[in-house]
C-alpha cells in the first residue's frame, strides 16, 4: 500500500518533470564547438557542476549558442560524439580495444566539426579556494563498451578516468587547478550510451563543497537518444537541487 513516505518522491518527481519541460522544454543535444564541465560558486555554501558553452561557439541542436556563457546543469544537455570521432589508436589497456580497432574519441585538441570539451574550475576564486577536481562515481554504458578519459604524454597516455577496471572515486579523479581550464581526451570502445556520474569538488580552508550530476554522451552516429524520462530517472535523487538550479537558470 502506498503511504505518505512512499509518494512524496513521486510527488516531487512530478514536480520535477513539470519545471523541466517549464523552463527548457527539451535536453539539447551539444555536437560541436568549445564548452567545459565547469565548476561555479553558486551561492555561499554551494557549488555548481555543469556545462558551460561558448556563446557562437557551441553548437546546441544544430545553431549556434546565443546566450552568453550558458549555463547548463548536466541533465540538461548530452553530448554526441558521431562517427566523424572514429578513429584507430593502438591497443590501450585502459580501453580494453583491440590492435587495429576503431573506437569514437574526442580530441583534447580543436578540431572543427566535433566537441570540444574542458574541464574547468575558472569560476572559481583562488582568494576563496586552495584546490578543485572532478571525480568519477558511477558509470553506465553499453554491453562490454568501456570509456577512458586521457591526455596524451611523451610515454604512456595519463589517464584520468576509465571505466573497464570499475569505479573508484579516490583513483578515477581529475585535478583542476583553482581558475583553471585543461582540455582533454574521451574515449568509448562502442557506440551506444554512455552515462558518466561526476562528482565536482572544491575545497577551502572551512571544508569541501561538493556537487554531482550524470553526463550523457551518446556515441555513433546511429544510436538513437533514449526518452528523456529515462534521463530524469537517472538523476532524481537530486531533484531538491536540480528544482533550485532551474529557477536560478530561468531568471539569469
Amino acid at each position: 500500500m502506498l503511504n505518505k513516505t512512499t509518494l512524496a518522491p513521486l510527488f516531487l518527481l512530478g514536480v520535477w518533470i513539470t519545471s523541466f519541460s517549464q523552463v527548457r522544454g527539451e535536453i539539447v543535444e551539444y555536437t560541436s564547438g568549445h564548452a567545459d564541465i565547469g565548476l561555479a560558486l553558486e551561492s555561499p555554501g554551494q557549488l555548481f557542476l555543469h556545462y558551460h558553452f561558448g556563446v557562437g561557439s557551441a553548437i546546441l541542436n544544430g545553431v549556434p549558442a546565443t546566450t552568453a556563457n550558458e549555463e547548463l546543469a548536466p541533465s540538461d544537455a548530452y553530448v554526441r560524439v558521431s562517427d566523424v570521432n572514429l578513429i584507430t589508436l593502438p591497443a590501450f589497456d585502459f580501453l580494453g580495444n583491440t590492435p587495429s580497432a576503431p573506437i569514437w574519441m574526442l580530441p583534447g585538441t580543436n578540431t572543427p566539426g566535433v566537441p570540444y570539451l574542458g574541464i574547468a574550475s575558472e569560476e572559481l576564486d583562488p582568494m576563496q579556494f586552495t584546490s578543485a577536481g572532478f571525480r568519477l562515481t558511477s558509470f553506465s554504458g553499453p554491453v562490454d563498451g568501456s570509456m577512458a578519459i586521457f591526455q596524451f604524454g611523451a610515454g604512456s597516455p595519463n589517464v584520468f578516468m576509465r571505466s573497464n577496471d570499475g569505479v573508484n572515486p579516490a583513483i578515477d579523479v581529475i585535478p583542476s587547478t583553482v581558475g583553471g581550464h585543461d582540455h582533454f581526451n574521451y574515449a568509448f570502445s562502442k557506440p551506444g550510451v554512455y552515462d558518466l556520474g561526476i562528482e565536482g569538488f572544491a575545497t577551502s580552508l572551512g571544508g569541501t563543497l561538493t556537487d554531482s550530476g550524470i553526463f550523457r554522451f551518446v556515441v555513433g552516429s546511429a544510436t538513437a537518444v533514449p526518452e528523456p524520462s529515462s534521463f530524469l530517472l537517472l538523476v532524481a535523487l537530486g531533484i531538491p537541487t536540480i528544482l533550485r538550479r532551474y529557477r536560478c537558470l530561468a531568471i539569469s
